[in-house]
């Protein structure tokens, strides 16, 4: 839904799902007039990158739906009737690519599959989708894959067909358990397909359930905020992403702006104050800001990204990570598709990270979860007093080796990751 590595100093909804990796000696090709980063243009320590990066990362994304959300500033469009079947060709072909660049050990041990709304693919689609992932890309034995859905749009013969291709992990998009914020946010399900689609997932086998909501939508309160979240944790999830809305440009909530009727300071701090309450007392864990599960069932795609480890971004608008270069895909579904068959790369664009911004990266995006990141010499020198100004307003500690944001430091997190970036 979102994605961490693109939004780094923020709590907001992610593509998520989203980041990626690749090369081995022969290097990232030249691709429509960009000129790729070849073996010349890695760091140093690129065979050392490759070694640690032979069990990465895969994010698939379809970025199809039924509807637009007001909130959605998503690579996403509606269907509308249009033959999905191209696309998915080109997930294909774009995996055959990857392939022929990536080292031949490479292992995915984690296989994401976002959008949009995956579960709007036909149940062919969604099989040719995974035995085309398959053939072309080893996905290891013990992976976790997980598959986004949306509450109206998954049935019980959906779930058992995932269950069936591979998938062990479901995340439901279902936002809130509020009617009248769910038809405000532009959403097509209610409460109560929240609740079916849960079951029906149940029912089809899967025993590693996730569901996504967003906090501080238009018309909620505290009150209605704990109301939604008790019902949630009432379904038994394995795991809660809990994200603070965020208006985006290119939103129809940006748009609306000036008219929407949002939760003030105090309301979300009262809503923070309940989500700590609430899923401590049902056993949850805080393993990251936006991220509550049962011991042991943290998303081990999502800690890929906090951890700044590399990653394959397949389809349109995805984004890959590999050897400290970020290579970001275009975006237009139909350009995606048209680069594809010519034959080319599907490139928009790449990054190449100098050492130190990859530093800075991999500490902001640790950061995020209760782990924290590793605090090295090299760290304490580049920040120098800034952790100890964080330290004595008691957003962050350093503990032995280790930097961690406090308790107050989650509250205002993009507050301390705006000084360290």
């Amino acid at each position: 839904m979102g994605s961490p590595a693109e939004e780094p100093v923020e709590n907001v909804m992610s593509e998520d799902g989203t980041r990626n990796s690749p090369a081995e000696n022969r290097g990232l090709p030249a691709t429509n007039g960009h000129s790729g980063p070849d073996r010349h243009a890695v760091s140093s320590g690129a065979a050392a990158s490759r070694q640690a990066a032979n069990r990465i990362g895969l994010y698939v994304h379809v970025p199809f739906c039924v509807s637009r959300c007001a909130y959605c500033a998503f690579n996403s469009e509606p269907l509308a009737g249009r033959d999905p079947a191209p696309y998915v060709d080109g997930l294909i072909l774009d995996a055959k690519i990857a392939r022929e660049r990536l080292s031949r050990d490479t292992v995915f041990d984690t296989m994401f599959i976002g959008g949009g709304t995956p579960t709007i693919l036909p149940g062919r689609e969604l099989a040719r989708l995974f035995t085309g992932v398959r053939k072309n890309l080893a996905i290891a034995p013990d992976a976790e894959i997980t598959v986004e859905a949306n509450p109206n749009r998954a049935d019980r013969d959906t779930f058992a067909l995932l269950r069936e291709l591979g998938a062990n992990r479901i995340s439901i998009g279902v936002q809130s358990f509020d009617n009248a914020v769910l038809e405000k946010s532009g959403r097509s399900h209610s409460a109560d397909d929240a609740a079916a689609a849960v079951e029906a997932a149940r029912q089809a086998g899967f025993k590693n359930l996730g569901l996504d909501l967003i906090r501080g939508l238009p018309g909620e309160s505290p009150e209605s905020f704990r109301a939604g979240l008790e019902t949630a944790l009432s379904l038994a999830p394995e795991h809660i992403s809990i994200y603070d809305l965020s208006i985006e440009p290119g939103s129809a909530f940006h748009r609306r702006r000036e008219e929407l009727a949002l939760p003030d300071e105090e309301a979300l701090c009262e809503m923070d104050r309940i989500t700590a309450r609430l899923t401590a007392e049902k056993g949850f864990i805080r393993y990251e800001i936006s991220n509550y599960c049962q011991p042991g069932r943290e998303c081990r795609h999502n800690l890929n990204y906090w951890r700044n480890r590399p990653y394959l971004g397949l389809g349109a608008g995805a984004v890959s990570y590999l050897e400290g270069i970020r290579l970001t895909n275009t975006t237009a579904a139909d350009l995606y598709l048209e680069k594809l068959g010519r034959g080319e790369w599907p490139l928009a664009s790449f990054e190449i990270m100098p050492p130190r911004a990859r530093t800075r990266e991999t500490v902001v995006m640790g950061l995020r979860t209760a782990a924290g990141a590793r605090l090295t010499p090299e760290i304490r020198e580049m920040y120098g007093d800034v952790l100890g100004r964080l330290a004595d307003r008691e957003l962050v500690e350093m503990e032995a080796d280790r930097l961690r944001l406090t308790a107050l430091g989650f509250r205002f997190a993009n507050r301390v990751m705006a000084e360290l970036v």
